[in-house]
């Protein structure tokens, strides 16, 4: 490893913002991606980050203005050989440098599962300057010391959120139906209760329509096809309630993703994109009216499905199915290499992990290393599908010359990043699906030898 930096002592302090700054898009900008290797009570925790090129690893002891942090610089291929250690408990943001009054600030707009959470972070010299600084009109609360706003909390949030999976505890016909009810509740709180950044509410509902879809196929061998397939369809239909809005949000959302990653301007397109999105959030302002009630019947339905039979052999038979759908779906893909078999890919490689997620309490290491796997390769594949969804939108417009050079640019960024995705998918897939059906499904019903229904 390279030299260390002596020890120092961090004073900072962390803010909400009401807005963003007028100089944003003129100050310095870098991707971070950062995991914790280790984390523990009371704020001691090791960090490892990749900063535009720059790698570092960091320990961190204490909370709130002032803490104590070492840190000692990676090379690009120490920190790849750590950086799988640290699944499940990682986030990405950009970040912002801000110049302002002999201070900087580092305005950080985090990405994934955070999307839209936006924080603002200033460093201080002394103790002196921390406690006379006044923050400037555009900042909002301050959150110094906040646990939920911590980046070890932020980046550990989905980890510890072990809701959607079974429990050893309980029976399978308990289980299933707390994860029903979970999912079925989480929608309707959320229709209930709007979050208050544009395009979360309708992402989140889906969310939750798909974890249940997924874990409704479990059940699909003890209920019987028809009513499973009577209840999918079911969601299948709430979620379209909102594919419209959803779909203008994803378009918006992967060209500004484009544009800040690839520092090109695209002003005429996003007035575009922009304009479609209010149009169909004035449309849909009432869905949420119309998904409860369709939520609420769903969730009393599912309460009288008979599940008292169900055993973990079904289940893990289930998910090897949807193992092998997947398989099948790679081949299409690796033959016609079009969008619409890569999206369809996707969706047997989502299902699978929200299937193996469930099924963690059977072997959390092993089923937690596949189901990463999955994840990442789920990932990858719906970046590709965003922008495969945003070239088909923008093909619609080649005949307005207005937008002719900017077509043309963003047409060209589109295509190079698809294919290295998909390049990047395909050898990942290769490798996830290598194993045969029929050894993965032994691989994953070893573990369910002593357990009991």
């Amino acid at each position: 490893m390279k030299t260390a930096a002596p020890n120092s002592r961090e004073i900072e302090r962390k803010f909400l913002l009401k807005r963003l700054p007028e100089k944003l898009r003129r100050s310095r900008r870098y991707l971070i991606a950062q995991g914790y290797l280790a984390a523990e009570p009371g704020g001691r925790h090791v960090r490892l980050r990749k900063r535009g090129k720059t790698a570092s690893l960091t320990f961190k002891v204490g909370r709130g203005a002032h803490r104590e942090e070492r840190e000692i610089k990676l090379s690009s291929k120490q920190f790849a050989l750590l950086w799988p250690a640290t699944v499940g408990r990682r986030l990405r943001k950009l970040r912002y440098e801000v110049p302002w009054k002999n201070l900087l600030i580092e305005i950080d707009i985090y990405r994934g599962k955070h999307n839209g959470l936006v924080v603002a972070e200033v460093e201080f010299p002394n103790r002196v300057t921390c406690r006379r600084f006044k923050p400037p009109s555009w900042f909002g609360r301050e959150v110094t010391g906040e646990k939920r706003y911590s980046n070890v909390r932020l980046a550990n949030e989905e980890r510890t959120r072990m809701g959607y999976c079974l429990k050893l505890r309980e029976t399978l016909a308990e289980g299933l139906a707390r994860i029903f009810r979970e999912e079925i509740d989480a929608a309707v709180g959320l229709c209930r209760h709007p979050a208050k950044q544009r395009g979360v509410t309708v992402h989140e509902v889906r969310k939750h329509l798909k974890k249940l879809r997924a874990a409704l196929r479990l059940t699909k061998n003890e209920v019987g096809k028809n009513r499973w397939a009577t209840e999918d369809r079911c969601l299948r239909e709430i979620g379209r309630l909102v594919s419209d809005l959803r779909d203008a949000h994803v378009r918006l959302q992967t060209l500004i993703q484009l544009r800040d990653d690839a520092d090109q301007q695209f002003p005429r397109i996003e007035e575009l994109l922009s304009m479609e999105r209010e149009s169909f959030s004035a449309a849909f302002a009432g869905w949420q009216k119309q998904a409860i009630p369709k939520l609420k019947s769903a969730g009393e339905r599912l309460l009288k499905w008979p599940l008292a039979g169900i055993t973990w052999k079904q289940i893990c038979g289930v998910v090897a199915k949807t193992y092998r759908r997947g398989q099948v779906r790679l081949a299409k893909a690796l033959k016609k290499r079009d969008p619409e078999s890569f999206h369809v890919w996707r969706m047997s490689v989502k299902e699978l992990w929200y299937q193996l997620r469930i099924l963690r309490p059977l072997n959390r290491l092993v089923l937690e290393e596949i189901a990463s796997g999955a994840k990442t390769l789920g990932e990858l594949l719906g970046r590709g599908h965003d922008f495969a969804f945003l070239l088909a939108r923008l093909d619609k417009e080649r005949g307005d010359q207005a937008l002719y050079d900017e077509l043309m640019q963003l047409e060209k960024l589109i295509r190079k990043r698809g294919k290295r995705l998909h390049r990047d998918a395909l050898e990942l897939g290769r490798r996830f699906y290598a194993e045969p059906s029929k050894a993965f499904a032994k691989r994953i019903s070893i573990f369910i030898d002593n357990r009991k229904s």
